[in-house]
């Protein structure tokens, strides 16, 4: 019997309670330690998933995307932006490539011509006019290499966010006549004839004009350069 005011410390009761909350503040210890390791392991290797296929890029491989494996919020979202920058920098770099192919194969007619009206120049025996000739087309091949280069320039400043497009009120009719009288002297020399179809009501718009004439000139170009002798273009 317990008088009043005193606790029993000691009895086969309380060694059974001692026991038991000891044993199940460790069975609790050692499962939630289990438990953390378990969810440190799955976050990091969605972690290690990420490093390896940052390793691959490292090397060159931009087709590789970190797969989703269910490893929590913050980890799928993590993969979520990795595998968006990835895209974003592959489409990148394949316009890139597709830009520097496409500017090599504009690039090599200009010095093609180049070099040949070169080699007519130094081993031919033509006469001073067709010397000036040969100047004036190679001035105007380097002239067409000097846009193509500006072109590409504007290209990348445009892509970069550097440059924003000049807006002025252009007379497109203006802007094609001027275009025409350019290019005559080149349809003339080819052979072909370039008609320029006058507008009475060509609109008058807001652009940019070095833009707007580069679009015709590069219009204009290509019809000239793909029309075979005695065809014709029309302009309007």
């Amino acid at each position: 019997y317990l008088q009043a005011g005193q606790v029993e410390t000691d009895g086969p009761s309380v060694h059974r309670y001692r026991s038991l909350f000891f044993g199940v503040l460790g069975g609790m210890l050692v499962l939630g330690v289990g438990l953390g390791w378990s969810l440190i392991g799955r976050a990091m290797s969605g972690v290690r998933n990420v490093t390896r296929t940052a390793a691959g890029i490292g090397d060159g491989d931009l087709s590789t995307r970190v797969p989703h494996v269910g490893r929590g919020r913050e980890i799928d979202e993590l993969v979520d932006a990795f595998n968006g920058m990835l895209d974003r920098i592959d489409t990148s770099v394949r316009e890139l490539r597709e830009v520097t192919d496409n500017i090599a194969h504009d690039l090599r007619g200009p010095l093609t011509r180049i070099r040949g009206l070169m080699e007519t120049a130094t081993t031919g025996g033509e006469s001073l006019e067709a010397y000036r000739n040969v100047r004036g087309s190679i001035i105007e091949e380097c002239d067409r290499m000097v846009q193509m280069v500006n072109t590409m320039l504007d290209i990348a400043e445009a892509n970069a966010g550097l440059r924003r497009p000049g807006t002025e009120r252009l007379d497109l009719g203006g802007v094609v006549a001027e275009a025409h009288e350019l290019f005559e002297p080149v349809a003339e020399e080819r052979g072909i004839a370039f008609r320029l179809v006058a507008s009475p009501d060509a609109p008058c718009v807001l652009g940019d004009r070095r833009a707007i004439q580069r679009v015709v000139s590069n219009l204009i170009d290509n019809a000239l350069k793909y029309t075979p002798p005695g065809g014709q273009v029309e302009l309007g």
